[in-house]
């Protein structure tokens, strides 16, 4: 059996699915610990280019402990994802989250009960 590929005039779209925009950047997890964050790769290294986003999420999520896991991307005024603004640090970098992995609590949050 094989598959054969065809050009179709309009873009596939179906209620009877669900469709997630495909985001082209460096999977990361932000660990965030009282106003400081760390992105770190999937191998465990930190993204030292990524210092002023880093300190962007810390500042601005207001949490005293998470840990987010979401892909550093670069977008065009429509959205799409340009991986190579990325890479060359020809535009603004974005975090965007894919999963809350762990979200300890959030500033004023009562303490959790043990």
């Amino acid at each position: 059996m094989s598959i054969r590929l065809s050009r179709r005039p309009e873009p596939f779209d179906s209620d009877d699915y669900i469709f997630e925009l495909k985001i082209d950047g460096f999977r990361s997890l932000a660990y965030i610990e009282n106003g400081q964050c760390d992105l770190v790769s999937r191998n465990g290294n930190t993204f030292g280019n990524f210092k002023d986003l880093a300190q962007w999420i810390g500042e601005n999520l207001r949490v005293e402990s998470a840990v987010l896991d979401g892909e550093i991307a670069c977008v065009d005024d429509s959205g799409r994802s340009v991986f190579n603004d990325l890479l060359f640090g020809q535009a603004e970098r974005l975090t965007v989250n894919a999963d809350i992995s762990v979200l300890v609590r959030r500033v004023g949050d009562p303490p959790p009960i043990r």
